[in-house]
């Protein structure tokens, strides 16, 4: 039986809402008999949670280029979602690693298409979430960031420029409270009870 392998570099996965990044070396691939999880390292470990698939539900891997030559393994998951783990050396390794463990291989190198989105998952879809941390810190820093739009609109003088912080506040808080929300409930779907 082969044993658990980790690797090192970088993470573009379906989140709660659009895609979870962390680039090189912020992100580990830790491969087992049962799982492939993407985990974010270091300061990205703050802010993102872990995106783990069965190896069952991966239907195939692939090499993928990415944008500025950035090299890496795609994953085809069952449901349509495409994960992403970019290493440079060691994507040989890394194929090599998924094979032993039953996971098809799709010949050729594929351009990585999905790496930005706003789409929300489908429900069931494994997702990388909030950390814990930032999805109790949410609620407070939209608040925060109410006291910062208040010092701003003092301090600016032209009427465009107030309009263009409210504009941009309320775009922010929005999606802060979004990710939040979501983020939440893709924790409650994978940590029932």
């Amino acid at each position: 039986m082969p044993s658990s392998r980790v690797f090192v570099g970088g993470m573009n996965v379906p989140a709660a809402i659009g895609r979870a990044s962390a680039s090189a070396p912020l992100a580990e691939l830790v491969l087992d008999d049962a799982k492939v999880t993407l985990r974010p390292r270091s300061l990205a470990r703050v802010m993102l949670s872990d995106f783990a698939v069965r190896l069952d539900l991966v239907e195939a891997a692939f090499k993928v280029r990415g944008n500025f030559g950035a090299s890496g393994v795609g994953f085809r998951l069952h449901g349509g979602g495409i994960a992403y783990f970019w290493t440079g050396s060691e994507q040989d390794e890394v194929l090599a690693a998924l094979i032993s463990r039953g996971v098809v291989l799709e010949p050729g190198t594929m351009p990585a298409r999905t790496q930005w989105t706003l789409k929300r998952a489908k429900v069931g879809s494994p997702v990388a979430a909030l950390s814990p941390l930032f999805q109790r810190l949410a609620p407070f820093l939209v608040g925060f960031s109410v006291v910062v739009l208040i010092v701003l609109w003092q301090v600016a003088e032209e009427w465009w420029l107030r309009i263009a912080f409210l504009v941009l506040w309320a775009v922010s808080a929005a999606t802060t409270l979004a990710l939040w929300w979501f983020s939440r409930q893709a924790s409650a779907e994978a940590h029932p009870g």
